[in-house]
């Protein structure tokens, strides 16, 4: 079975990418399933990215501009409008596409060809000021324009999945759980991983924090959370990583490193990169 893909994420959204390479190799190492993942990108997709998914056994990489950004709301007119994007379907028969994955793209509600749409999450939903209105318009209409087309609707937790079924209830009875995945590798020895923090300077305990500064993640609670520990004589250290820009909000992690100073929490609170 050869199942489509498009790129997810990318250098906004590291985890939407992660976690479409995550997906492939797991699918890719699980070989009596027999599905053959068929990745679908622009023509001006990063290199880098281009290498990763290639490397991925059994996966197929096409390049078309028919998913250049540029195009994007022109595809986008045709699937609401006349049920299709022509030329992607065309592309999608013409290499013998038996499933399509959606992700933050609709084909179209006369596709003719089976579809499984994974919505991440509901944030527009739960957490709306976070989103300008033309932001949160577009997440609804495309959730919505999913459910209503008839997709089987993944879901990557229990949660979402009450989530979905409550916003949009036409979607009980079609509603998957897959949960997140990734496959294990062999893991480093203690003293290869311990130096590793020790080039960080990092105590023997501490917490990871591996999420790219956006605000919905609330990092300023955790520097809450740490003042009020410092108030009770605890030493406790976060080690943060993750991109530190949010694209709704610019502004958020030059604001956040301030409160940061400003609480003389540095020991407490390490910032990775």
């Amino acid at each position: 079975m050869r199942v489509a893909f498009t790129l997810i994420g990318g250098k906004n959204w590291t985890g939407g990418y992660n976690y479409l390479l995550n997906l492939l190799t797991i699918l890719s190492y699980y070989k009596e399933y027999c599905l053959k993942p068929v990745i679908f990108i622009d023509q001006k997709c990063n290199i880098s990215d281009i290498a990763a998914l290639k490397s991925i056994p059994r996966a197929e990489v096409i390049q078309t501009p028919l998913l250049n950004p540029a195009r994007r709301l022109y595809s986008l007119t045709q699937s609401m409008l006349i049920g299709r994007d022509i030329g992607l379907q065309q592309l999608f028969i013409n290499h013998k596409i038996d499933v399509i994955f959606e992700s933050a793209q609709f084909f179209g509600w006369r596709l003719g060809i089976p579809a499984i749409a994974w919505i991440p999450d509901f944030q527009h939903r739960a957490l709306p000021h976070l989103f300008s209105k033309l932001a949160w318009c577009k997440r609804e209409i495309g959730f919505r324009s999913q459910v209503l087309a008839g997709r089987t609707i993944m879901l990557s937790s229990e949660d979402a999945r009450q989530a979905c079924e409550g916003y949009y209830p036409s979607s009980k009875g079609r509603t998957r759980v897959v949960s997140f995945s990734v496959l294990p590798r062999d893991l480093p020895s203690f003293e290869a991983a311990r130096a590793i923090a020790d080039s960080y300077g990092l105590p023997e305990q501490f917490f990871f924090m591996p999420n790219q500064f956006w605000r919905h993640k609330n990092h300023l609670l955790v520097l809450e959370a740490l003042n009020i520990l410092r108030q009770q004589g605890k030493q406790v250290v976060v080690v943060a990583s993750g991109k530190q820009l949010d694209p709704r909000a610019p502004d958020y992690f030059p604001s956040f490193n301030t409160k940061l100073a400003e609480a003389g929490l540095q020991d407490m609170f390490r910032l990775l990169g």
